[in-house]
């Protein structure tokens, strides 16, 4: 059995009174987060690839000076997807925002698994098709996403040696990237 504690962003807050911690918990808050997935299969002649892009698989993170296991839960109502909606949303080289290797054509959330896929086109420049030549020599094999948490639940360990469980329930997803 963990404690429970749960903890929400509220955009609309115009006005805030913060307390030393409430103002270091609020920058880890809004800081993105990243995470490594691997390819997963690809089609040459349309130069896409099909990609797990993350799961809830736990991760060590830092929480307000706390060493925890962050887990994304991967629920409809958990992850806003709205960037990803119409099939354009970019495909960056290393998190950089300034390199544009292709677009997802494609997001979807596999329940079964638990899992956030997604399908990937390369475009024609020369970085992309250099970034695509990688991955299909398997140069490039990790996948990581950029996110933004909004919020989150914190369970304490039974046991005072294990890490807490931070559930982060309210996510928002910002980026792909072939790393």
């Amino acid at each position: 059995h963990r404690d429970r504690t749960k903890y929400k962003r509220n955009k609309m807050e115009t006005e805030e009174v913060l307390l030393e911690d409430d103002i270091e918990e609020r920058q880890e808050l809004d800081e993105i987060q990243y995470r490594d997935f691997q390819v997963e299969s690809s089609n040459k002649e349309s130069r896409t690839v099909e990609m797990s892009v993350s799961s809830e698989v736990p991760v060590e993170r830092m929480w307000g000076g706390v060493v925890g296991l962050e887990v994304l839960v991967h629920s409809p109502d958990s992850i806003n997807l709205e960037r990803f909606k119409d099939g354009a949303a970019p495909l960056l080289m290393d998190h950089d925002s300034t390199k544009q290797i292709g677009v997802i054509d494609n997001i979807r959330l596999d329940q079964s698994q638990r899992k956030l896929r997604a399908t990937a086109r390369f475009g024609n420049s020369v970085l992309a098709k250099e970034a695509y030549e990688d991955v299909m020599d398997r140069i490039r094999t990790n996948v990581s996403i950029g996110y933004h948490v909004k919020g989150y639940s914190q369970e304490e360990a039974e046991d005072r040696s294990d890490k807490p469980l931070f559930r982060v329930d309210d996510w928002e997803l910002l980026e792909i990237s072939s790393v």
